[in-house]
């Protein structure tokens, strides 16, 4: 465990073994999709040499869709229950619904949230 943000520090964990091997062996270059501030070669991990900064929803969508090989535009990120496809206009949210979202934020949510945050725990105290 860590206090702040790991991946930004290419702390991100390990890659299971078999992935890792077929990277080295395959000489093989692997990307990721992250929505964080930098891309630089290894952030991720140090086998993930390509890296793209996409908004969270993309990011979600490149990983149900399972790679990045895919044209979100035109393609099916997966498909349902009954085998049909489903892409991401299915799932984008609308501009009612992400207003809806917005009108339930307060200023309040933040102030009572935010309100410890820098007294923390014992161990962020160093106690």
């Amino acid at each position: 465990m860590g206090y702040g943000c790991t991946t930004c520090i290419g702390n991100s964990g390990p890659l299971p073994d078999p992935i890792e091997t077929a990277i080295k062996k395959g000489d093989l270059t692997v990307g990721a999709v992250l929505s964080g501030n930098r891309n630089f070669e290894g952030r991720i991990h140090p086998l993930v040499k390509t890296n793209w900064l996409a908004s969270p929803p993309l990011v979600v969508a490149y990983a149900l869709a399972g790679n990045m090989n895919i044209n979100l535009a035109s393609e099916p990120i997966g498909h349902d229950r009954k085998g049909e496809p489903v892409f991401l206009k299915d799932i984008w949210p609308s501009a009612q619904e992400i207003a809806r979202a917005v009108d339930q934020v307060s200023t309040e949510m933040f102030r009572k949230e935010y309100a410890e945050v820098f007294e923390g725990t014992a161990e962020w105290q160093g106690n």
